[in-house]
């Protein structure tokens, strides 16, 4: 009784705490939409609900919903109806239009667990599902809901229902595409990302936009385009978060440009065309920058793929000539040791064979997790395949460190590993090559390393031996 009492009051306090996070996320994100709404109208209005360019709480609400799920579309909710009744909107059109707005981020959460979003944007097919999903499902339906509620309370008229469809939609589409993969792309790499370098980028960007429309005048989209494409690609190939900084900014600032009557989208008296050209103009550096971004990335992963082992995470031998080579140039440069430890577990067949490869498994990464406890930071740890492993010591300065090292590996080996539920114990037979400071073959250095392992295990296992290697 006393153990499902204290179960029942801690599902209880996690119930809490889960719905006062929960709370605070929504009146977050109504605080959030309804203040980004105000800067949208200040800057992009065309009427009192309607934006030409850019409606920015349409991002922050998409990602949400995304990364939090339908638990925080009230604050959606709230925060479009404050949006909309302070904008002037009667009771009932703002109470219309924030429920198209909430059915429309339940409809974004559910097209994204139907075809399987993944929302870290890794591949071009999260990218075209995304922009997808946006420009021809959510913010028609959004548009189309919006508007009728607005003809059927008579807060528009049927004479500029299709020009306020057309706006209510890129206005929406403009403020998700920019924003939505930003938050996405940060939310998933918040670790690494340096806030003040995101800021400086953003900074140098409108800086530099500046200066080619205001300074140098620039009047043709063209030559804009030329100007501003290369920086943004090949800040995509290098860190795609800040160059969806940089998109967020050049975008912005323009619109910003247009608000005052100046720049590129101002010139000529087709002020129509020129919305156009500056929507398709932040279209084009939405995709283009993503697009390309991704595509170098899947390149690195499949690079670094080919050289990382898939179970433990390690460098395979692909990598093993490279590091070698380091490690001679180590030894002719520095003087110091460099040793190359052929690791072979013990008896590990009977593992797999006794307990099954899910057990296995377990076994190698517990080992791989002991081994590199006791690596310094120079040195290098290498799968060669199956219970092998290649480590390399590297800025040794005697044999004793060497044995010092292998010592604290063998002892933390040895030790009893708990895998699903059964007890392994394992031995390594370690066979250590010392590099010689003259030139020598990887391919002799790796035979030797591999012969003198096979010796430590003739000698009856659970050792290591430590060999010499002359150069040829």
């Amino acid at each position: 009784m006393e153990r499902t009492r204290e179960s029942r009051q801690r599902h209880q306090f996690s119930f809490y705490e889960l719905s006062q996070s929960t709370l605070i996320k929504v009146v977050l994100l109504a605080l959030l939409y309804y203040f980004s709404g105000k800067l949208s109208f200040a800057i992009f209005s065309q009427s009192k609900i309607i934006t030409i360019t850019t409606f920015l709480p349409e991002g922050f609400a998409l990602a949400a919903v995304l990364l939090y799920g339908p638990w925080v579309i009230p604050g959606i909710f709230l925060g479009q109806l404050l949006l909309a009744i302070d904008t002037g909107l009667g009771t009932l059109p703002s109470f219309g239009i924030a429920l198209g707005s909430s059915a429309e981020a339940g409809l974004a959460f559910w097209l994204a667990r139907r075809f399987r979003l993944d929302i870290r944007l890794g591949t071009v097919r999260d990218i075209l599902l995304l922009g997808g999903m946006i420009l021809f499902v959510l913010q028609p339906f959004s548009s189309l809901i919006g508007n009728t509620v607005m003809y059927l309370t008579h807060a528009v008229t049927s004479g500029t229902f299709i020009d306020n469809f057309e706006n209510w939609w890129f206005g929406n589409a403009m403020g998700q595409l920019l924003l939505t993969p930003f938050l996405l792309y940060l939310h998933d790499e918040y670790r690494t990302i340096r806030i003040s370098s995101l800021l400086l980028i953003m900074a140098l960007t409108i800086a530099l936009n500046y200066l080619f429309q205001i300074v140098f005048g620039f009047k043709s989209l063209s030559l804009l385009m030329l100007a501003s494409l290369p920086i943004l690609i090949h800040l995509s190939t290098v860190y795609l978060t800040y160059a969806l900084g940089a998109v967020i900014a050049l975008s912005l600032s323009t619109v910003a440009m247009v608000h005052y009557k100046a720049g590129v989208f101002v010139h000529g008296n087709d002020l129509s065309l020129n919305l156009t050209n500056l929507n398709f103009y932040i279209l084009s550096l939405v995709f283009m920058t993503m697009i390309i971004g991704t595509l170098f990335r899947e390149k690195n992963r499949t690079i670094e793929a080919a050289r990382h082992d898939p179970l433990t995470g390690l460098f395979n031998r692909t990598h093993l000539k490279e590091r070698l080579q380091q490690s001679l140039q180590f030894v002719q440069k520095e003087g110091t040791i460099s040793a190359l430890c052929y690791i072979d577990l013990d008896r590990f067949k009977e593992v797999n064979d006794t307990y099954g490869h899910r057990a296995g498994d377990i076994v190698l990464l517990e080992t791989v997790r002991r081994i590199q406890k006791h690596m310094r930071e120079d040195d290098d740890l290498i799968r060669q395949g199956g219970d092998e492993f290649l480590l390399i010591l590297n800025h040794i300065h005697d044999r004793k460190e060497i044995k010092r090292v292998l010592d604290r590996i063998t002892e933390e080996i040895n030790r009893p590993i708990d895998a699903d539920g059964q007890r392994c114990h394992l031995t390594a037979s370690i066979g250590v090559v010392i590099l010689p400071r003259r030139t020598a073959a990887i391919e002799t250095v790796l035979q030797h390393a591999d012969e003198t392992m096979y010796q430590a295990k003739h000698a009856g296992r659970n050792r290591y031996l430590i060999n010499e290697l002359s150069a040829d």
